[in-house]
């Protein structure tokens, strides 16, 4: 089997060293402990498991979560002792809105929930 598996990952990762797949976020539950962000994106065909590592999660403009459209740069590898094959993000970016535009409108909405801009403002003006 680890010969199969071996052969397998020789063939696809040189293949599939720069992929761009768009897709749904899906099962995102935030950065583990060292920084890096599990998640899968889906369609409404197929799913695949999406690693970033840590260096490339800092570069993000916009918050992840679930069913966010997504547009997803990186090469496809293969964990050999599971046998499965996930892509490593190197560059992930909102399908349809600009990254920035995204966080201004994330950073607008948890402003508005804390109270502390709109015309609902709780907090005192400084």
């Amino acid at each position: 089997m680890s010969e199969l598996t071996l052969q397998l990952k020789g063939a696809i990762e040189p293949r599939f060293s720069r992929a761009i797949v768009r897709g749904e976020v899906s099962g995102f539950r935030g950065a583990n402990p060292r920084g890096h962000l599990y998640f899968a994106i889906k369609d409404e065909h197929a799913s695949i498991d999406v690693k970033m590592w840590q260096g490339t999660a800092r570069s993000l403009k916009f918050a992840m979560r679930d069913g966010l459209s997504v547009i997803v740069e990186g090469a496809i590898t293969i964990y050999e002792p599971q046998g499965r094959y996930s892509l490593i993000a190197q560059k992930i970016d909102p399908d349809g809105v600009g990254a920035l535009a995204l966080a201004f409108e994330q950073l607008k909405a948890k402003l508005l929930a804390e109270g502390l801009i709109g015309p609902h403002r709780t907090k005192p003006q400084r």
